[in-house]
């Protein structure tokens, strides 16, 4: 189980967001990182809260996956200042955890297999024929959601679950499931929707 951030927006929604996630806590290991509403409203309770509901917080940290020898994670706290260099991946296949998808071109740099992020909640207002009204993202519009790969590494861009604003259109809240390793590719099951491939020099 991991969570990419933006736990709160307000402190008067911690308890509910506790009361939320406390149902997810048979679901261990689970890694987390904050992201830029936890830090803009208060990060220390936000880190408070999740490390009582049992996530292994990783704010610039990388952790061994119990269980998994060889499959490590490293998460980034993108909005603490000074940010950090990602450094390089610490694991035989070593996954990045982070708030922001603009940070894929360096992982991909550096080693990491698999990048999980959110933030961009798919755009939260998406017109047909146009697309996503905006993007928070130094990308634009490239990593809105979905799947991306470059060479050996992929991105996942998660449309999570809530706002704010607090309402959606065109773009459905999401929870996902992965399997990492495994399966054959003839096992793998079809892909939701076509996979981005980015070719050298995009980034």
């Amino acid at each position: 189980l991991v969570f990419g951030g933006d736990f709160i927006s307000h402190r008067a929604d911690l308890p509910q967001a506790e009361a939320l996630f406390g149902g997810l806590k048979a679901s261990r290991p689970g890694f987390a990182v904050l992201g830029n509403h936890d830090h803009w409203t208060n990060p220390d309770e936000v880190s408070a809260s999740l490390r009582r509901l049992e996530f292994h917080l990783l704010r610039d940290e990388a952790s061994p996956w119990e269980g998994f020898p060889g499959l490590g994670i490293y998460g980034s706290d993108d909005w603490a200042r000074p940010r950090k260099v990602l450094p390089q991946a610490a694991f035989p296949f070593t996954i990045l955890l982070c708030h922001t998808p603009d940070r894929f071109f360096e992982a991909e740099q550096k080693g990491y297999k698999a990048v999980f992020c959110g933030h961009t909640h798919g755009g939260q207002i998406r017109v047909p024929l146009f697309g996503e009204l905006a993007i928070p993202s130094r990308h634009d519009r490239l990593f809105a959601s979905g799947f991306y790969r470059k060479n050996a590494s992929c991105l996942w861009v998660g449309k999570g679950i809530g706002g704010p604003p607090y309402f959606r259109r065109g773009v459905k809240p999401e929870l996902l499931c992965f399997t990492v390793g495994g399966m054959s590719p003839s096992q793998h099951p079809p892909q939701r929707r076509p996979s981005t491939e980015l070719r050298a020099g995009g980034g």
